[in-house]
């Protein structure tokens, strides 16, 4: 572990017994290594569609920025067609992102669709890492995906962001040679929904940038989940909390309030109100009594 990483992670590893390390790009690499940084000099050019989306810019600008965290030389970008032209034409190491790579290469594209399962439920991510002689492709099949496929070079060069914001990131330092040898990976994740939840008043500084740095996807992706459901109970019960959940009347009752946006298509959420639930209904009563809230010092629903 660099010495920037190594007293923060102290703690981590303290406090939730994780031996933390971080990886070190340093190899040299096979005699067939594309170099991109030699001693602080590079020739390497990032190269990213003028009308690149938000998270593909994001990813080319990113790779520039890590890249010269752990060497000290931020590669170039060629964002304009003249530029990219020049870059596409020239002998030294280029770093082709999204659209672009898509473009110079299209067959990565038919790799993408070959690691997506069907049926596609909510969205499903893909990203190709390809290295071709003096080129490497990064790209996904989707604005996001881009960034991933960005994001997993960079994790393969030893970088890690354990927590959000620059305290929990983790980038190896004084990379004195940068290198990528043979590179032909093309990955899908397993799960669709890849996210996590700040509850009320946390701090979600840094989310958005952590989540995509660990190929997540966001909270926008996800049908609504809060809290709805007193809405169509509240005339089965004096509130929305003294109602006889476990009740097949409360359930036809519910579904019936509910039918025409789902045989609409729409999305729209069941979850229960937060609260303290009471209930006369005899099968309510025997399932509460299986579960005691310690803290409200009575059932809990």
């Amino acid at each position: 572990m660099n010495d920037s990483c190594s007293l923060k992670y102290a703690v981590f590893a303290a406090a939730l017994s994780v031996a933390v390390l971080c990886g070190h790009a340093d190899a040299q690499g096979s005699s067939g290594a594309l170099v991109i940084v030699s001693h602080g000099k590079t020739k390497a050019v990032i190269v990213v569609s003028a009308s690149a989306g938000p998270e593909e810019k994001r990813a080319a600008g990113d790779l520039r920025k890590y890249v010269g965290l752990m060497t000290g030389a931020e590669p170039a970008v060629a964002n304009t067609p003249g530029a990219i032209a020049d870059a596409l034409k020239s002998g030294g190491p280029v770093l082709i992102v999204g659209r672009e790579a898509l473009k110079a290469r299209p067959a990565l594209g038919k790799a993408l669709e070959k690691v997506i399962d069907k049926p596609v439920i909510l969205r499903r991510d893909a990203i190709v890492l390809q290295r071709h002689k003096n080129r490497v492709y990064l790209v996904g099949n989707n604005d996001r995906s881009h960034y991933f496929a960005a994001a997993e070079l960079l994790r393969r060069w030893g970088c890690r962001w354990y927590m959000p914001t620059e305290f929990g990131q983790c980038i190896p330092e004084g990379v004195k040679t940068l290198t990528i040898d043979e590179l032909d990976s093309v990955y899908s994740p397993p799960f669709e929904i890849r996210s996590y939840w700040i509850s009320w008043i946390g701090d979600s500084s840094g989310m958005k940038e952590f989540q995509l740095r660990n190929m997540m996807t966001g909270r926008a992706d996800l049908p609504p989940t809060g809290h709805a459901i007193g809405k169509y109970i509240k005339s089965l019960g004096k509130s929305a909390f003294k109602v006889p959940l476990t009740d097949p009347k409360t359930a036809d009752h519910i579904a019936g309030k509910v039918e025409k946006m789902y045989s609409a298509g729409k999305n729209f959420s069941l979850g229960m109100e937060d609260g303290n639930y009471d209930s006369a209904y005899p099968k309510d009563q025997k399932l509460m009594k299986l579960q005691w809230d310690k803290y409200m010092m009575r059932w809990s629903v």
